[in-house]
Parts: C-alpha cells; structure tokens; sequence
C-alpha cells in the first residue's frame, strides 16, 4: 500500500484498481487500509489523467460513507477541479451520486457564474452545466 499513489496514477495501475474498486464487498483489512489512502488522496487523482478513473469507480462502486468523502475532498477543492479537465469527469460523475445533500452542495458549488464560465470549456463540463 505505500506505492498507492504509483499505482493509482500509471496507466494499467489505476483500471488495476478499479476492478479491486468494483469488489469491496471481497476485500481484507489490508484493502481497507489501501481504500483509506485513495479516500485521502481523492483531490489529487481526480486531477490526474489516469487517478480519476479510480475515484470515479469508487464513485459508483464504493459505499455511501466513501462517497460523501470523495464528495466532500471534491467541494473542498472545486477550484482546482474546475482548472483541470480531466477533473470535470469526476465533478460529473459526483453530480451523479444518490446523496441528496452532497449533490444538492456540489451543484450549489458549480453553479455560480465563475465555475460555469470554466465548464463550458469542455464537453464533460457542459454535460455538467447541463444537469443544473
């Protein structure tokens, strides 16, 4: 687990994850402590090209509690999530949840006329603005 990060970020790595990702329900302590890091690191994957598919499966995969954490990193780090890309598809995806406050929070967040203005610049923040 102290390679978390390496692995996350590097091309096979991160879908290597996913896939451990999408079957939480097998895992030992030792996958519960890898979990904690990834949680932990959720501002930095989603910026990254190849660390946003893990946070976006964990997204749709993980448990209500890790949800609102990623929720919750990503509100606390709109600004940079707005300035990346590749950051709009985890915005999006967390748009998605079924948390009706944590959704009803990062819609309020994107939804103010400066984080519009940078959405519009790709595809995947237009879907976004499309939600609101």
């Amino acid at each position: 687990t102290e390679h978390f990060f390496d692995v996350a970020t590097h091309r096979i790595g991160c879908r290597i994850l996913c896939r451990l990702m999408e079957r939480q329900a097998e895992w030992s302590a030792q996958h519960f402590d890898l979990l904690t890091r990834i949680l932990a690191a959720t501002a930095c994957l989603s910026l990254h090209t190849y660390g946003h598919f893990v946070v976006e499966t964990l997204l749709r995969h993980g448990s209500i509690a890790q949800k609102q954490v990623i929720c919750q990193h990503l509100l606390d780090n709109v600004t940079s999530c707005l300035e990346v890309r590749i950051a709009h598809f985890v915005l999006l995806e967390a748009a998605q949840v079924e948390l009706p406050t944590m959704r009803a929070r990062l819609l309020s967040a994107l939804a103010r006329p400066e984080s519009a203005a940078q959405l519009e610049h790709s595809a995947c923040g237009r879907r976004l603005l499309a939600l609101l």
